[in-house]
């Protein structure tokens, strides 16, 4: 998964674009699982890949506050479905 800038999209096309890093997510989770690799490198790098894209709704002109608070809790969502997909205990800074 990469990291995709969400700072000049309508809402319509930035919930568009966290959907398609959500399949990108599952794909990832899917050849982790597939390959034994480690489950809680891949967490750290998702993780980091999410928080970088929240940051960047923080700086989206186009949409509401609300649209970037409900876009931004929508991302914290996938977060907390990696960690359950992986099997990982959330990080301590992540609540």
């Amino acid at each position: 998964m990469t990291v995709k800038p969400l700072n000049r999209l309508s809402f319509y096309k930035l919930n568009c674009t966290i959907d398609q890093c959500t399949i990108e997510m599952y794909h990832d989770i899917t050849k982790c699982l597939l390959r034994d690799a480690s489950p809680l490198e891949l967490a750290t790098k998702l993780f980091d890949t999410w928080e970088m894209m929240a940051l960047t709704v923080y700086e989206n002109n186009n949409i509401t506050h609300k649209q970037c608070i409900l876009a931004v809790r929508r991302i914290a969502r996938r977060v907390e479905q990696m960690f359950d997909a992986l099997g990982v205990t959330p990080f301590d800074d992540v609540q």
